[in-house]
C-alpha cells in the first residue's frame, strides 16, 4: 500500500506598517540576527533588502489591490507553489 503524500506549505511572508513610539529594536536571537527601523524610502533603496520584501512594501503602500494570485504550475516534487504578483 502506497503511503499518502502530504505536502505542507512552509513559507509565508507578511509586511507590517508600524509607527515608532519608543525604545530600541532588538533581535530575538532565534529567527534573526539583527533588527533595525528604516523609513520606507530607505528600505526601497537599500541593497540589503530583498526584492521580495521591497515588493511587499510597495504593495502595502499602493492604492492598488496589492498582490494578486496568478496561476502557476511548479515542480511537483516539493510542496505546491503559489505565485502572487503586483
Amino acid at each position: 500500500m502506497e503511503a499518502e503524500k502530504v505536502c505542507y506549505m512552509h513559507d509565508w511572508y507578511i509586511a507590517f506598517s508600524a509607527e515608532y513610539v519608543s525604545g530600541e529594536a532588538s533581535s530575538d536571537n532565534d529567527e534573526n540576527s539583527e533588527v533595525l527601523w528604516v523609513d520606507i524610502e530607505e528600505a526601497l533603496l537599500r541593497e540589503d533588502v530583498p526584492e521580495l520584501t521591497k515588493n511587499l512594501i510597495k504593495s502595502a503602500i499602493s492604492k492598488e489591490r496589492g498582490l494578486n494570485y496568478k496561476e502557476y504550475v511548479g515542480n511537483t516534487k516539493h510542496a505546491p507553489y503559489s505565485l502572487y504578483c503586483l
